[in-house]
C-alpha cells in the first residue's frame, strides 16, 4: 500500500512540475557541462603556460568571468522560463474557468449575493415609483 501511494504521489507531482523538475535539471546539467568547458580551458592554458615563456594569458580571467556569466543567464532563463510556463497555465485555466482558488470562489459568491440584492432594490424601486405614480394620478 505504501508503494501504491508514493507511486500516485510522485504521478501527481510529475504532472504538477513537470516543466519545472525538467528546466533544473536542464539547469544542474549545463552547470556542469560548463564547468567542464572551462576545466579543459584552464587545463589548455596551463599546457600553453608551459610551452610558452612562462606568462599567464589574459584570457584565462576573463574566462572565469564569462564562465560566471554564462552560470547567471543560464540560471535566469530557468528563473523566466518557469515564471513563463506558469503564467500561460494560469491564463488557460482562467479562460477555462477551471479556477479553484478559494478566494475567487468566495468573491464570485459574494458578487452573487450582490446581485440578488441590487434586483430586489430594482424591485423596491419600481414598486415606489409606480405607487408614486397610482397616488399622483388619484390626487389629479
Amino acid at each position: 500500500m505504501n508503494k501504491l501511494i508514493n507511486l500516485v504521489l510522485t504521478a501527481a507531482l510529475w504532472r504538477n512540475y513537470k516543466f519545472m523538475i525538467l528546466s533544473v535539471l536542464t539547469l544542474i546539467v549545463s552547470v556542469f557541462v560548463i564547468g567542464l568547458i572551462h576545466d579543459d580551458y584552464v587545463q589548455w592554458a596551463q599546457y600553453q603556460l608551459s610551452q610558452d615563456n612562462g606568462s599567464i594569458p589574459l584570457s584565462v580571467g576573463w574566462s572565469f568571468i564569462i564562465k560566471y556569466i554564462v552560470y547567471l543567464l543560464a540560471i535566469c532563463m530557468c528563473f523566466y522560463a518557469n515564471k513563463w510556463v506558469n503564467n500561460k497555465k494560469a491564463l488557460e485555466k482562467a479562460v477555462k474557468g477551471d479556477d479553484n482558488s478559494v478566494l475567487k470562489k468566495y468573491w464570485h459568491q459574494q458578487k452573487q449575493k450582490l446581485r440578488v440584492q441590487y434586483r430586489l432594490v430594482q424591485q423596491k424601486i419600481r414598486k415606489v415609483r409606480l405607487m408614486s405614480k397610482i397616488l399622483n394620478q388619484m390626487r389629479v
